[in-house]
């Protein structure tokens, strides 16, 4: 599987960017124990 590195500050800007809001964001360790790999939880809009 190809994947590539994202800082969590660029994930972030694009989600409020596209007007999305993360409701959680965790380490999840999916990409091995070499890299800091995070799960996002986001919602469109103002939505609960």
């Amino acid at each position: 599987m190809e994947m590539h590195c994202v800082a969590a500050e660029e994930v972030l800007r694009a989600v409020e960017e596209k007007d999305g809001r993360v409701v959680d964001m965790r380490e999840d360790g999916w990409a091995g124990p070499q890299w800091r790999s995070m799960r996002y939880l986001v919602r469109k809009g103002d939505s609960v």
